[in-house]
């Protein structure tokens, strides 16, 4: 074991969900039929992983500690329970308002026939992070100010959900990881002029994208896998 190395992964060899094959544009239309309409949707809006959006069931549909409205994964990757992911846009949280009220609180939302096809819900969670990450990035362009309220946010939803499972107290939260920019470097760098992508990102918006659209809390997966890369 000690002379095994982690490799080293750059955004340029991410190829999740890239592959002109597994787009959601497929030679029969899919993604434009009624049929798959409502879930790519809400996927647009939400951003969720397959398994998550196959688990969702009518009481789902919930408000975090801002008052956002979000749709509840009580279930997530590697066993996370109650992750919220925020609706992008009010004319999003209303469409999935009148969608929820079709079901009753444990009633599953989606069918499960709408899941045995080649539909790119990975690309689409990407895009749903990067419409995000793009819109508070002009709110902070339009007031400067505003980067003070996604600070508090980050803060508050840190000290609700990051206690460690050992010990039960709260993990400390260092302010770099959410003050300043994060520049890209060598290759990434490379990747992002070759694809018209920004070479540096806010941090505070990209970790609270990273937390309330992708519940990994961790800016450099959340560029690497979703706003920074480039989903022909």
């Amino acid at each position: 074991m000690s002379d095994f190395k982690i490799p080293f992964r750059y955004t340029s060899e991410y190829k999740r969900g890239r592959q002109a094959e597994t787009n959601p544009i497929k030679t029969n239309d899919l993604h434009d039929t009624v049929y798959y309409a409502d879930l790519l949707r809400i996927q647009r809006a939400v951003g969720l992983r397959r398994s998550e959006l196959m688990r969702l069931t009518g009481d789902d549909l919930v408000r975090d500690t801002s008052g956002y409205w979000c749709v509840r994964c009580k279930i997530g990757k590697g066993g996370k329970r109650n992750q919220l992911n925020r609706i992008n846009t009010e004319e999003d949280v209303e469409f999935i308002k009148n969608y929820f009220k079709k079901f009753a609180p444990n009633e599953k939302i989606f069918k499960p026939e709408l899941f045995n096809n080649k539909l790119n819900l990975h690309r689409l969670r990407a895009e749903s992070a990067k419409e995000f990450y793009e819109t508070q990035l002009q709110k902070v362009k339009e007031n400067p100010e505003y980067i003070k309220q996604i600070e508090k946010e980050i803060i508050e939803r840190w000290n609700k959900y990051n206690l460690d499972p050992k010990t039960g107290k709260l993990k400390p939260l260092d302010p770099k990881k959410y003050t300043g920019y994060m520049y890209l470097r060598g290759r990434n760098k490379k990747y992002a002029i070759e694809n018209n992508l920004p070479t540096k990102y806010l941090k505070a918006i990209l970790l609270l994208t990273s937390i309330v659209k992708l519940s990994h809390w961790r800016c450099d997966v959340a560029v690497a896998s979703y706003v920074g890369a480039n989903y022909k």
